[in-house]
């Protein structure tokens, strides 16, 4: 679940654990430099736009 004032922000609830506010930001590269967002409780990455489908 993501915060409806910033969107492309990380989510506000982990799927996974249920942490509230436990997301962090991380540069990852695969084809360039781009923000993931991985909980801080339980490791989880947030699904991301750049993810490929």
């Amino acid at each position: 679940m993501r915060d409806p004032s910033d969107p492309n922000g990380p989510p506000t609830v982990c799927d996974e654990c249920g942490a509230r506010h436990s997301f962090r930001r991380r540069f990852v590269t695969g084809g360039g430099w781009r923000t993931v967002y991985r909980c801080s409780e339980c490791g989880s990455r947030a699904p991301s736009d750049a993810d490929p489908e």
